[in-house]
């Protein structure tokens, strides 16, 4: 059985073409999001969750009430 021969859609090639014609007016490569540079470059977010019922404080549910009243009046 012959191999499997992978053609990219024609999105993708555009995509890679657009990108190759950007980095030769620029003069540099394209950093990806894994890159040293790239990391170097943005400091670390903090990591969020969701609070749980549990965890919720009266303060926290009235802060919502009052951003469900507004979001209601600017509709």
């Amino acid at each position: 059985m012959p191999p499997a021969t992978f053609k990219p859609d024609e999105s993708v090639t555009t995509t890679e073409n657009s990108i190759k014609i950007a980095e030769e007016l620029v003069g540099s490569k394209m950093l990806g999001p894994d890159d040293a540079a790239s990391k170097k470059k943005y400091k670390q977010t903090p990591k969020y969750h969701l609070a749980t019922p549990d965890e919720e404080e009266e303060d926290t549910k009235e802060t919502r009430r009052s951003v469900k009243t507004v979001e209601k009046q600017i509709k």
